[in-house]
């Protein structure tokens, strides 16, 4: 199975399923979580909406397949990954055990000595809204990022792929540090984020069947379920409710707000740039996210307990640039994963090089699911350009290895 197949199995997953589903099964619920979140939006803009989401899927997989950048994933799967001996491997594993606890130790101290997921059972949706901000503002979040994506991810791929002697031993260790991690966040998809990192890894490792990525998926659901349960404790809504509201629509339910507040009026194109960028320009404008989140939720946006209001890619790229933006974010998008899979193409293949890409493919996945701004200038761009040049040096050097030889 080719590992590209993930990302876009993702993507439907998030956005292509959600009107459909409804239309089955919540036809006769007018109070279900969708159909309040779209009480001000008329049945054309969510058709529109829908439809721009299909041409944005559908278009984005014909430009990977048609570049050849489906086949060169392929290509990156076959090649046999370098693995240094198991021995150097465990001594890797306990040292990355013990970075990811110095880590959560640093963390705990940030926290004022408190576990920020212990804090918030039976507390109200508000309430918890205030402890996430709360504690995103004590803990140092690169600190975090680091941490659970590089460091707690790589020691449980070590565990998952390379360790064979006493699997079961390295597995539970690795298990325990990613829980003891994602309980530094309020966020309920950390813990799945880092899972999905590893899953990328082992689809780019070799070839997977299906079944092997259906196991991850229910591993990764086992994970969050908690989450949603203590939400489901305070929420009223039951666990599989708050389950279905997130993952099948909850994600896409901003693509219509989109279409309708920006059918003529578009958001400036440097309002996709991150504030640290802005700051330079003369002038600073919210994101289409943000504006919108303030015009869905004004009380909660002005009091900062709710941020972004995040959809599928092609939302922010028709607010900024119109019907015009739409079309054309799809290639856009397109392009920086064609050369994001080329710059791999030629690096090595080890444990180093499959991790961060796997990473790069995650925030490609975040990125389609969550807004045009991603591909501007974000941390994802940012990687993708050191990657780049990364692998021209590399291909430069390897020229001139083989000149004089």
């Amino acid at each position: 199975m080719n590992a590209l197949l993930i990302v876009f199995a993702v993507m439907i997953l998030f956005n292509c399923l959600s009107v459909p589903y409804v239309k089955l099964f919540e036809a006769d619920k007018p109070y279900a979580y969708f159909h309040l979140t779209l009480r001000y939006i008329p049945q054309h803009y969510i058709s529109s909406a829908y439809m721009w989401t299909l041409y944005g899927s559908i278009a984005l997989i014909a430009f990977a397949f048609v570049t050849g950048t489906f086949k060169r994933v392929g290509a990156w799967q076959d090649r046999p990954l370098a693995v240094p001996g198991e021995d150097r491997v465990r001594r890797w594993w306990w040292w990355t055990i013990l970075l990811g606890v110095l880590a959560v130790a640093i963390m705990f101290v940030q926290a004022g000595f408190t576990v920020p997921a212990l804090t918030v059972a039976g507390k109200t949706f508000a309430e918890r809204q205030q402890l996430r901000l709360m504690f995103a503002d004590r803990i140092n979040q690169t600190l975090f990022s680091l941490d659970l994506f590089f460091v707690v991810s790589m020691n449980l791929i070590m565990a998952v792929v390379v360790l064979k002697k006493k699997r079961w031993f390295y597995l539970c260790g690795s298990a325990a540090l990613l829980i003891v991690t994602a309980l530094f966040a309020l966020s309920k998809s950390h813990m799945a984020a880092s899972l999905t990192v590893v899953v990328m890894f082992v689809a780019l490792a070799q070839r997977v069947r299906w079944i092997t990525l259906f196991r991850w998926g229910i591993v990764m659901l086992l994970c969050i379920i908690p989450w949603y349960y203590i939400q489901a404790l305070s929420g009223g809504r039951s666990l599989t409710e708050n389950l279905v509201t997130r993952i099948v629509y909850g994600q896409w339910v901003g693509m219509p707000h989109y279409v309708m507040l920006y059918e003529h009026d578009r958001a400036p194109l440097t309002s996709l740039l991150p504030p640290y960028i802005q700051r330079f320009l003369p002038s600073v404008d919210d994101s289409p996210a943000r504006k919108l989140m303030i015009f869905i939720e004004p009380e909660g946006a002005l009091s900062g307990t709710m941020g972004n209001f995040p959809s599928f890619y092609i939302g922010e790229a028709f607010a900024a640039a119109g019907v015009l933006g739409a079309i054309l974010a799809p290639f856009i998008v397109g392009a920086q994963l064609w050369l994001l899979v080329h710059a791999f193409a030629l690096l090595p293949k080890n444990l180093i090089t499959t991790q961060l890409f796997s990473w790069m493919l995650f925030r490609f996945i975040i990125g389609l699911i969550s807004g045009f701004s991603m591909f501007m200038v974000s941390s994802f761009t940012i990687a993708l350009v050191a990657v780049v040049g990364v692998a021209m040096i590399w291909e430069a050097g390897r020229a001139r290895t083989a000149a004089y030889a």
